[in-house]
């Protein structure tokens, strides 16, 4: 069994409580993250910290991708947009760390945007059920053709970052964030 946070919006201690508590009742392999861990919260610098140090895994969210395009590839549109999506908090966390900021960004940009597991497919917001026509009937099984749509549709309201419509039938689940701002609520176990 795994299990699959999402949202968790710069809410360390939340976060901390909820690994307790899944490690406690559950013998979970792994502990993955669809992303969205900064931003809205107080503790976004915590956050990541705390992923980094526990070897929780995670996929890139829109919210780190607009914190990385923001800071590293000014007036990019990704990164324009982080100015209405809570990037206060974030940088408040970043306050007098610099360098810890730097090596965060590098940790992100390093993020992979899904994870295809056997039997679950992680990603931040899912596969569109209307990218099936640019698709494979089997998409997963032809991953180059499959990154390509990725990358091309990185920024489009269809794509795995920014995705709320239906999800594609891949045979496997898809947990995904549910864009319903409910901050760790939005849990899932597998």
């Amino acid at each position: 069994m795994i299990a699959v946070i999402g949202d968790i919006h710069g809410c360390y201690y939340t976060l901390k409580e909820l690994v307790k508590k899944v490690k406690l009742n559950y013998s979970v392999t792994e502990i993955y993250s669809v992303g969205d861990l900064i931003d809205r919260g107080k503790f976004s610098y915590e956050v990541i910290e705390y992923i980094i140090e526990k070897g929780i895994i995670s996929t890139v969210g829109n919210h780190e991708l607009m914190f990385y395009y923001y800071t590293k590839v000014p007036n990019n549109e990704i990164g324009n947009l982080w100015i209405f999506n809570g990037n206060e908090t974030t940088l408040a966390s970043y306050s007098g760390k610099k360098e810890k900021m730097n090596e965060h960004l590098n940790f992100i940009k390093n993020l992979p945007f899904y994870i295809n597991l056997p039997d679950c497919f992680i990603s931040h917001a899912g596969i569109s059920s209307l990218l099936k026509k640019k698709l494979t009937a089997d998409p997963l099984l032809k991953l180059e053709n499959f990154n390509k749509i990725v990358k091309k549709y990185l920024d489009d309201e269809h794509g795995l970052i920014w995705n709320r419509d239906l999800l594609m039938n891949l045979g496997k689940l898809q947990p995904q964030e549910s864009h319903k701002n409910l901050g760790l609520k939005d849990q899932l176990l597998i």
